[in-house]
């Protein structure tokens, strides 16, 4: 049966289910049990991340990505970066902001906090340029490339073309954050401030090459070399050119 151009019975069936899941909302959960001192997954999904929220939520830092906490949580993800930190489980937990049932507490205390925080930055910067180099990662970058977070090309004959991001290195505090312009394949220094200090390697040298093979419509025609053109310079556009 039909009233007004509706069928009664998906009205009904509809009605029901939001009924079910209005008192699924309804019941009860407890964030917090007092007495385990334990966490729930509802607690424990606004819990994590706080520390990555707060991270990049620093002024300048809008232009970082969001790694999801699973990204970190497969230890595939984290190969070679033991080096990096004095104890990597205790440094991924402490950006997660989740206990480590297995940590040994003489060995967390050893680290202060401002210590905690410094090999943090560090591990999230190496784990941040592999994880921009996936297919959730390269979409983030998208919106804030179309929205020109990482500059424009200075040159009046790029006509404001977005500008990519990149480090001449991806190893911690070896160099600075750059902007590569994918139309004169010029490489600039960051327009803000903001982001002059910010460390190559949450980036690494790598990323505009990739990110352009898989957003090619941004691409230009690459026809020379130029003679002042750098290393870096050159990987990016020998790889642009195989696509």
């Amino acid at each position: 049966a039909e009233y007004m151009g509706y069928n009664i019975e998906q009205m009904e069936i509809q009605e029901i289910n939001n009924i079910e899941s209005q008192s699924k909302e309804s019941e009860p959960e407890v964030a917090y049990d007092s007495h385990q001192q334990t966490k729930t997954a509802v607690e424990t999904e606004d819990y994590e991340d706080q520390w990555i929220k707060s991270f990049l939520g620093r002024k300048g830092n809008e232009i970082l990505c969001e790694v999801p906490s699973d990204f970190f949580l497969d230890e595939l993800n984290l190969e070679g970066l033991k080096k990096y930190a004095v104890n990597l489980k205790t440094i991924i937990y402490y950006m997660l902001n989740m206990e480590d049932p297995e940590s040994d507490r003489d060995q967390e205390n050893e680290l202060d906090e401002k210590e905690l925080m410094k090999q943090a930055i560090t591990i999230y910067s190496l784990v941040h340029a592999r994880y921009i180099q996936t297919s959730k990662g390269m979409k983030q970058m998208l919106i804030k490339y179309q929205k020109g977070l990482f500059g424009t090309c200075p040159r009046v004959l790029c006509e404001h073309t977005p500008l990519l991001p990149l480090g001449e290195s991806d190893i911690p505090l070896k160099s600075i954050l750059k902007m590569y312009c994918p139309k004169c394949q010029d490489i600039y220094p960051t327009q803000s401030k903001r982001h002059a200090l910010i460390d190559g390697a949450f980036f690494g040298p790598n990323i505009a090459s990739m990110f352009i093979l898989n957003y090619p419509s941004i691409s230009v025609s690459y026809t020379h070399l130029r003679a002042h053109e750098t290393s870096l310079h050159l990987v990016c556009r020998l790889l642009l050119e195989k696509k």
